[in-house]
Order: C-alpha cells, then sequence, then structure tokens
C-alpha cells in the first residue's frame, strides 16, 4: 500500500493545476479556487481510501463482501479515461469516464463516476456503456475468450463517504434500453426521409405528456424547459392554447427557421457517416455466420489481378463515394513520442503546454493497393459476447434480401441493421497463404501520383480534430485528437490524442500503461494474451477523418428559442432585437443618444471625428475618405442597427478596424465577430496596426478561440488563455476593464460573451453568415453593425429545401432589401484599374463603382514593357501586353473540356501554365500572380501542371478578400453541346472572379460555349465592346 504522506503531495499539486486551469469558468460561477480546492480535496479524501482499497497498483487488499453478497471487483489496470466510443451497431454514442481492467479474469469493465446523488436512472446508463463496450471490444462468443465483464461499475465520490457499485447487467435492461432507442430513432430516421424527399413539414416529436382534466402534468411544473416546449408545440403542433398570447408572425418565424435548420442538418450528419459508411460493406450469405468479401476487398483483388492496381482501386473507391475527399486511409502506427516539457510558464490553461504528453506518429502506405491487401488479409470482422437477435435494432426502411450490414449500402441512412457475426479462422488462414505473394509484388510498386497527392488535398489541416478509425472493419471513431504536423515529403502525419493520460500521473507498479492507449485498446481487439504490441504497430491499419463539428444546429436552435421566448422586460436586448428581426420595425439614426432609464434626459452623441481628435487618432481619420467618413457617422448615428455595404476594394477592413477603435476609444465595450477566424484576424490585425501608431494609449483586447492553431500568430498573445491570470481577482479584474472582445459567431457562446454586455457589436463578413448564425450576438447589445458585401459569396448551404425557404439569405441582404434606409455603401475602391472595373461595373453593380485615384485608375503591370513581349507569338504577345488591362482568350472549340468530369480543361491548364512561366520570367514575383478557377478539379489539374513551385491557385471561397497584381481565371467550360453548368451562371461568384485583379485581368475560356448564358454573354458583349477578346490558335 502506498502511504498517504507519498501519495497527498502529487495529488495536491495535480488538483491545484486542474483549478488553474478552470479559472474563468470558476469566475463565471462565482466560486473561488480555494473553495473549488478543499471541495475536491474533500472528495478526494474518501476516493484515496476507496483506490486503497479496490486499486490494486496501491495495494487494494480483499474486501470481505457482506453475508450473502459477492465481493466487489478490484481494478488492476486503468486503460483510458474520457473514451468516446460511437457504436454503429447499436446506434449508440458514449464518453466512458473510466475503462478499465477488473481482477474478475482481467476482463474490462466501464467505470462511471457520478457527482449527484445515487438515482436508478444511472442503471440505465452504465448499460448503455456496457453494450458500448462490447462493441469497442468485440468479444468472441466462446466462454474462454470472453473478456469483458458482465458487471458496470459505479463510484459515487460524496462529501462524506466514496460509495462504490458493481451492477450486474441485465438481459431486460438492455432489450428496455434498445426499446426506447428504437422509438427514438424511428422518430428521427422518419424526419430525416421526410427532409430528404423535400417535404418540409413540422418536427416529428414523441407526443406531449397527456393532461388530466386540463391540469398541467406535475412533470411539467418542475421542466425547465417549459417555456421553449409550450412555445414549440403552440407554434408547430396546433396547440395555440399553451400560448395564447403568441404573436402569429413569431409562429410563422418559428416554423420557417425550424424547417430549414433541420433541411440543413441532414445533409450535416451524412458527413459525419462518411467515414463508416466507406468500403466497409459486409454482405450477408444465406449461412448467418457466413460473411462475402467486402466490395472493397473484391476492388483489391481485382486490382491485383490488373496491370494498373492503384487506378482500378481508385475507380472502385469513386464508386463507393471514394475516400479522397474525407480523410486518409490504411495508415500504420509508428511510435508514440513523449513531448519534453517545454521552457515557457505554463499560464493561465494546459493548452499552452503539451509536457507530459504523447504524440502519436501514423505513416501512410507507399502503396494503398497492398495496404487494403494486407488489412483484409490479417482477419476478418469480431464478433460480440451478447445475442443480438434478442433486441432487434429498428430499421425506418423495409429489409431487403442480402442486405448489407450497417456499414454497407443496403442500409437504412441510420444504418441501423446488423452485420454478420464472424469469418471462419480457416478462411482467413487461406486468403493470407494465397495472397502473399500479391502482397510482396504490390508492396515493391512505385508510389502513385494520386497517393502523394493525397495529403496535400486532406480535408484538415494542422489544428483541426480528427477521428481515428481502425481500418477496414472498425471499431471506429475509436479516438479523436488534434493534428499536430504534417509531414509531406514523409508522409506522416502526428496527432495529439485528446484521451492520454499524462505521464506524470502513472505510477511505477502495475498502473504503467503501454506504450500508448492506443496500443492498450487496441489489444482488447482479440482475445487476451494473443496479441502483442509489436503485432499492432506491424499488422493493423487505421484512418483519420475530420471531426465534423455537429453542436452548432442545437446551439442555433437555442438561440431560436431565446430570441421568441425571452420577454423584453426580462432582457430589453434581446426584445429589442425580435422587435426589429420578427416585427420588422424601421431602424431610426440620430444625433442624440437616450439614457438607460425610462424618462431620463437625452445627451447630443459624439461626433467620430471629434473623438478622434481627442484621442490622437485625427491622422487616421484624415486618411479616409469623404464615404469612408460618412459610413462611420452614420454607424454612429445609428439607434439599432447599420449595414455597411463593401464593394470589392473600398477599404471595408479599414472602415472597420476604425469603427471598432473610435468606439473603444470613446469609452465604450464593443464585441467584434466574424464567420470564420480567419475574418477576425484580419479585422484585429488592422485595428492593431494603427492602435500601434505613436501617442496612442493601448487598448484591453481579448481574443477568444479554444484552437490556437486557427488564431494568427500575431493575434495569440491576446488570447485569453495566454494572459498571466492566477487568481478568480485577476480574472475578474481583467474582464472588467475588457474594452474589445474578438471571436467567431459560434464563439459568441462562451460564457466570458454571455456574462458581458456590450455598446457595440461589429459582425465581419455578414453577408457570408445565414441569419441564425448571427443570433447569439445580437442578443448582449443595444446596436449593430454588419459589414459586407451582399454581390458576393452568400452563406453555404446545401439542402436545396433550405436554400428555397431563405437559408441562404442572409441576415444582411435582408435587412439591406426590406429596410434600404439602413444601408451606407463603399463605392470608392483602390484596387482595380479603369478597364477591369468596367466588368463588374456592367455586370453588378450598375456603374457604382469609382476608382479612388488616377494611380489607382491607370494602374499596370510595370515588371517590363511591351518591347519585352515582342518576341512571344501573337495570342501570349497580346495576353502579356502590359498595355492591355483586360485580355479574354477565346479557345472557340480547340481546347474541350474533360467530357468524363466536365470539371477539368487540360489545354486551358496548359495556357495558364505558359501564362506563369513567361509572367515570372519577364520580372513579376510569384505573389504577385493569382490563378483562378470555379472549378476544384481544375485548380488540382493546374497545381499538377505548374508544379510545386508556383504561385496561388486559389477556388472562388479562398479568393474573396485577397488581390493580385495579375489574376489569371480559367472558365473550363468548351463543349459542343453548349452547356454552361451550374457555377458560371452564379453572378456572386463570378463578381469575385472578376475583382481579385489590380493591373491585369487574363480570362481563359470558349466564347461559343459561354455565350449561351446571359451573364456570361452580357460579359463577353462587354470584352467584345473595348476589343478584349484574343483568339487563340494552336
Amino acid at each position: 500500500m502506498v502511504p498517504c504522506r507519498q501519495l497527498w503531495p502529487r495529488m495536491d499539486n495535480v488538483l491545484r493545476e486542474n483549478v488553474q486551469s478552470a479559472l474563468v469558468e470558476l469566475w463565471h460561477i462565482g466560486v473561488s479556487t480555494d473553495e473549488m480546492f478543499n471541495e475536491c480535496r474533500n472528495r478526494l479524501k474518501h476516493a484515496t481510501k476507496w483506490a486503497q482499497q479496490y486499486y490494486v497498483p496501491l495495494g487494494g487488499v480483499d474486501v470481505v463482501a457482506k453475508a450473502g453478497g459477492k465481493p466487489k471487483p478490484r481494478i488492476r489496470h486503468l486503460v483510458g479515461n474520457e473514451q468516446n466510443v460511437c457504436s454503429h451497431r447499436f446506434g449508440f454514442k458514449g464518453k466512458l469516464d473510466g475503462l478499465v481492467r477488473t481482477d474478475d479474469a482481467n476482463k474490462t469493465a466501464a467505470l462511471e463516476i457520478k457527482t449527484g446523488r445515487i438515482r436508478t436512472e444511472h442503471v440505465g446508463q452504465i448499460t448503455v456503456y456496457y453494450m458500448l463496450l462490447c462493441d469497442l471490444v468485440n468479444q468472441q462468443l466462446q466462454p474462454e475468450l470472453q473478456a469483458c465483464s458482465s458487471s458496470a461499475l459505479l463510484l459515487y465520490p460524496h462529501k462524506d463517504e466514496c460509495t462504490y457499485e458493481a451492477k450486474r447487467i441485465s438481459r431486460f435492461d438492455v432489450r428496455a434500453i434498445m426499446q426506447i432507442r428504437n422509438m427514438l430513432a424511428s422518430t428521427i430516421q422518419r424526419r430525416r426521409q421526410t427532409l430528404e424527399e423535400g417535404r418540409l413539414r413540422g418536427p416529428v416529436w414523441p407526443p406531449m405528456i397527456p393532461r388530466e382534466n386540463g391540469m398541467e402534468p406535475s412533470d411539467c411544473k418542475r421542466c425547465f424547459r417549459k417555456d421553449h416546449c409550450y412555445t414549440l408545440a403552440a407554434s408547430v403542433e396546433n396547440q395555440p392554447q399553451l400560448r395564447p398570447e403568441l404573436d402569429s408572425r413569431v409562429r410563422a418565424y418559428i416554423q420557417k427557421w425550424l424547417m430549414v435548420i433541420d433541411a440543413e442538418e441532414v445533409l450535416g450528419a451524412k458527413a459525419k457517416e462518411r467515414p463508416w459508411r466507406t468500403n466497409t460493406t459486409l454482405n450477408r450469405d444465406k449461412a448467418p455466420n457466413v460473411v462475402n468479401p467486402s466490395s472493397a476487398q473484391q476492388g483489391v483483388q481485382k486490382a491485383v489481378d490488373g496491370a494498373a492496381p492503384e487506378a482500378k482501386v481508385k475507380d472502385q473507391d469513386a464508386k463507393e463515394g471514394g475516400s479522397g475527399s474525407s480523410g486518409l486511409r490504411y495508415l500504420k502506427f509508428e511510435e508514440a513520442v513523449l513531448v519534453k516539457p517545454s521552457n515557457h510558464p505554463n499560464m493561465f490553461g494546459v493548452n499552452n503546454s503539451e509536457e507530459h504528453q504523447f504524440h502519436w506518429i501514423f505513416s501512410v502506405p507507399d502503396s494503398e493497393a497492398a495496404a487494403k491487401l494486407q488489412a483484409f488479409s490479417s482477419g476478418g470482422p469480431r464478433s460480440s459476447q451478447l445475442d443480438f437477435e434478442d433486441y432487434a435494432v429498428a430499421s425506418a426502411k423495409p429489409k431487403k434480401k442480402n442486405a448489407g450490414g450497417p456499414f454497407g449500402s443496403g442500409t437504412s441512412e441510420a444504418a441501423l441493421s446488423m452485420r454478420a457475426l464472424t469469418l471462419g479462422a480457416d478462411e482467413n488462414a487461406a486468403k493470407a497463404s494465397n495472397t502473399t505473394k500479391q502482397q510482396q509484388e504490390l508492396a515493391g510498386s512505385q508510389p502513385s501520383p494520386e497517393l502523394v497527392q493525397s495529403i496535400l488535398s486532406l480535408p484538415f489541416t494542422v489544428g483541426d480534430q480528427i477521428t481515428i478509425s481502425r481500418e477496414p472493419e472498425g471499431p471506429f471513431s475509436l479516438f479523436q485528437a488534434t493534428v499536430v504536423n504534417i509531414d509531406c515529403e514523409g508522409r506522416r502525419v502526428t496527432v495529439r490524442p485528446r484521451t492520454e493520460i499524462r505521464a506524470t500521473l502513472r505510477s511505477d507498479a502495475g498502473a504503467q500503461m503501454c506504450t500508448t492507449q492506443l496500443t492498450d485498446i487496441e489489444d482488447l481487439q482479440r482475445a487476451a494474451g494473443v496479441a502483442s504490441a509489436q503485432q499492432l504497430s506491424t499488422c493493423e491499419f487505421y484512418r483519420m477523418d475530420k471531426d465534423e463539428y455537429g453542436g452548432g444546429f442545437a446551439k442555433i436552435r437555442g438561440d431560436l428559442m431565446q430570441l421568441v421566448c425571452t420577454q423584453e422586460l426580462m432582457n430589453p436586448f434581446v426584445g429589442k432585437i425580435k422587435r426589429k428581426l420578427i416585427f420588422l420595425e424601421p431602424p431610426t439614426f440620430s444625433d442624440v443618444e437616450l439614457g438607460e432609464q425610462v424618462g431620463t434626459t437625452v445627451m447630443p452623441k459624439t461626433p467620430p471625428e471629434m473623438i478622434a481628435e481627442g484621442t490622437n487618432c485625427l491622422t487616421q481619420w484624415q486618411r479616409m475618405n469623404l464615404t469612408q467618413q460618412n459610413v462611420i457617422r452614420r454607424c454612429f448615428q445609428a439607434d439599432d442597427y447599420c449595414v455597411v455595404q463593401g464593394f470589392p476594394g473600398t477599404g471595408k477592413t479599414e472602415v472597420l478596424a476604425s469603427l471598432l477603435e473610435l468606439y473603444v476609444r470613446n469609452g465604450k465595450r464593443v464585441l467584434f465577430c466574424a464567420y470564420t477566424n480567419a475574418a477576425v484576424d484580419n479585422g484585429l490585425l488592422r485595428l492593431l496596426r494603427n492602435a500601434s501608431e505613436a501617442g496612442k494609449r493601448p487598448m484591453q483586447i481579448v481574443r477568444l478561440g479554444s484552437n490556437e492553431q486557427k488564431v494568427h500568430n500575431e493575434v495569440r498573445p491576446y488570447l485569453l488563455q495566454n494572459r498571466n491570470l492566477n487568481s478568480i481577482q485577476d480574472v475578474n479584474g481583467f474582464i472588467q476593464s475588457v474594452q474589445l472582445v474578438a471571436c467567431t459567431l459560434l464563439g459568441c457562446h462562451d460564457a466570458l460573451v454571455q456574462h458581458l454586455a456590450f455598446d457595440l457589436v461589429v459582425v465581419d463578413e455578414a453577408s457570408q453568415a445565414t441569419e441564425p448564425a448571427t443570433w447569439c450576438a445580437l442578443f448582449k447589445t443595444r446596436k449593430f453593425v454588419l459589414f459586407g458585401d451582399t454581390n458576393q459569396l452568400q452563406p453555404l448551404v446545401k439542402h436545396p429545401k433550405a436554400i428555397q425557404f431563405g437559408l441562404q439569405r442572409s441576415l444582411m441582404e435582408r435587412l439591406s432589401e426590406e429596410q434600404p434606409a439602413c444601408v451606407a455603401e463603399l463605392n470608392v475602391q483602390y484596387r482595380m484599374n479603369e478597364e477591369i472595373q468596367k466588368l463588374p461595373n456592367k455586370l453588378i453593380y450598375n456603374g457604382k463603382l469609382v476608382c479612388g485615384s488616377d494611380a489607382v485608375k491607370y494602374r499596370k503591370l510595370t515588371a517590363y514593357t511591351l518591347g519585352d513581349v515582342t518576341t512571344k507569338e501573337g495570342w501570349l504577345r497580346a495576353a502579356l501586353d502590359p498595355d492591355r488591362k483586360v485580355v479574354f482568350l477565346d479557345t472557340m472549340d480547340s481546347l474541350p473540356e474533360d467530357m468524363a468530369s466536365r470539371q477539368e480543361n487540360q489545354g486551358e491548364a496548359n495556357l495558364c501554365q505558359e501564362l506563369v512561366r513567361s509572367l515570372l520570367s519577364l520580372g513579376l514575383f510569384e505573389a504577385d500572380i493569382g490563378v483562378l478557377s470555379p472549378y476544384r478539379r481544375q485548380l488540382a489539374l493546374i497545381k499538377e501542371v505548374l508544379g510545386p513551385e508556383r504561385p496561388e491557385v486559389l477556388t472562388v471561397d479562398e479568393a474573396q478578400g485577397k488581390d493580385k497584381k495579375c489574376v489569371i481565371v480559367s472558365l473550363v467550360k468548351s463543349n459542343r453541346e453548349r452547356k454552361v453548368g451550374q457555377l458560371l451562371t452564379d453572378w456572386r461568384r463570378m463578381n469575385v472572379l472578376l475583382t481579385r485583379a489590380q493591373c491585369k485581368l487574363v480570362l481563359i475560356g470558349s466564347v461559343p460555349t459561354l455565350h449561351t448564358n446571359e451573364l456570361m454573354r452580357n460579359m463577353l458583349e462587354t470584352c467584345h465592346d473595348n476589343a478584349w477578346i484574343v483568339p487563340v490558335s494552336r
């Protein structure tokens, strides 16, 4: 037994460190660090006594059971903590507090820690965890190979004692849990089917608790969500008697947004399903326990038989949806590296230091076909110790004969049916024997170009959250991790697992974990004692997929209910927003400011130029043109809200930063947010640059964001977790002095934002954010300003019905159309020369754009002269001529698009290559050139043609907000059928393409094909009228 005098100093240090890392949360609930430390330490005293009895590495002893009772199992080994388990067989997911091995034949059990009272429903929770564990461990049917305990463990660390229970799992509990789960799943599935078929109806919910004699049920009286429930029932389920005071406009608002949010969430759920629905089909045979080879295995086998295995495997993947867009597959685990202690102090949060944590390193195989074959040859899927036929899983779609399992194409969308149980060991051995030679042949093959580029085209990057699953048959979402490093040349990916226990907490006697948790938990996939860590590193394969965040929709629904249920007397901010957004009260503008109390005298608003003069901002104010100054004046005059339309190149970011600074220096508190982290940092960087001018006093700025990797390096010092805050008093003093809070729109749900009230909220990129996404940001302010350009990119919405019902229409666009008096325009631009400006002026802005100066008006490339390009052939000489500011290279029908994909054009990619090489040879820098296209496939082709040393090749979304001296645009479409496609008919996307160039714009396309579309025809007519069209002869 470990003496307490040796144990407590270590636990005290760990406890103080954890309490210190939660300073903001403690400040928010009003609890001091000493109070929390003493509370936790008191509970730890009782937990220590329990551990000394039941935790073997700390000297656990045999505990005599009560008369007639059974001894409670002792814990021999902690396998993992906070372990996420996603069971697609049962349709459950959960997070196990502890995953332990007990002294009951070294079996694995789930340990759940509860800090509240002992409740009956806890048995239901551990029953679910038991089922999750069974699916994770995938036990064999043979009793001698069972390694999963039939009991689950409950630990209650109360103030006075620590209660420990071992609950045996009852088959009746399992059956009852599955029945409830099936009821919920079938309801959700009916809803999904309704939305996928395009029939938007009211939400499908279980019925409300019936009322007896018109009396409100006692459960409803105690429910803290009663207001929300009654409002939904009155709005959607035609029960107006529950909320007779609810306005019809509010009911219509709720119905609309619930329908479109649900519709969009359906497609978002599919992204999370993709990893476990890709190439994992197990088709049942007539025999119950015999499984046919999966389609992915058949694809590998065909690839082995053919001459070009990589191409055939890729084709097979493409038929099933492919995995190229979802993540990396068939990775090998290489090693776990312990992060050395950092030299900098651990300030505020544990995120600042990764010391004593492991990083896992995975390698991408040279040959994916060989990796697949090896994976499928190493053994079939494992079975479970539960008799699943007793708990048949509900399926919302009718079963088909020989339908696939939960990972196949023949199942329901929720993947609710079950897969076959096992492959015979003899069959596996035969497969391994027959394919050894084929593996050797494939292993010696050269890496394919597609695989070399796979890392470069990943859907995730450094700092993103990912899930790690086992290939080929699961378990899926075995671990969550953060990407730490991507080595493209060495084809290695390094991640930091979320579930890793700090090495300093591991005891030397018995509790020492394996090299990593990954090894330990993967050890559970087989019978005890069969596998070793060496077998893990040589035989097991894994996949990585981006961990799609799905919690945003739940938060948005909560924002909707807060908006419609909050009374103005309770929260005047929310009440005012409701009147402006739902009842469409017009905005007001004035030069006086009303007091906070009713009947107080009015005060004149301080003009922004006076604020600038009194705070050393006068030089900055005088740098702005008259239009920009008038826009800021309009924002100051607004009593409710103002919409700023910032046309391309008009200095929108400069105006935004000046507005923020003037408000802050006038003694106001401001919330600045945007849809993306990049937009937040872009605005902050401009503000910090202006604020650093001589004579200005520093501002108290805080940037919110849990992921440092997504925050610009120069902004990271302003992150809340990087502030040197050591006590609740420090936190309180700092937050009370904060003048500007910056975060994303989703980050507005942070406790700090919800605690403060703001004089102004400024939303950048408001034209790219859906209306529901902006609700939360507006709840804590008396006035807001929306910055953006409704003529550029709209919010990204996928479901066609959600688009039809207005989800793609941003709040900024709606207010601009319904209340045009609120709009202030920035139309003096400093980016495009006069000729480039003609295109957006004619197609989009109705002549409103004007050049800010003669220098901008006559801007052209100066790195070379016309004499430098006289030796070039006709079309190339015309395209490079610095005096020709806009050139349209007409390929006619000589360079047709790829007829298979309809999104690639090799000829146009070659033209881009010639133009880029010529421009670089004439003295332009790579940073001066941008290559754009509406099609991602074309951009991938251009990248391949240009090679690694190339200028930026950008999608339309990536290009917004950027500009280049010379921009080359590949329009791709060229075909005999004269079909333009959908992307080129989107005038907003075309606006972004046409407004990125400063000095020269080169468009490449087929006039005969593009002329059939009205938008393209108007553009071509402008090009023809100005003699910009140059035929390409090759």
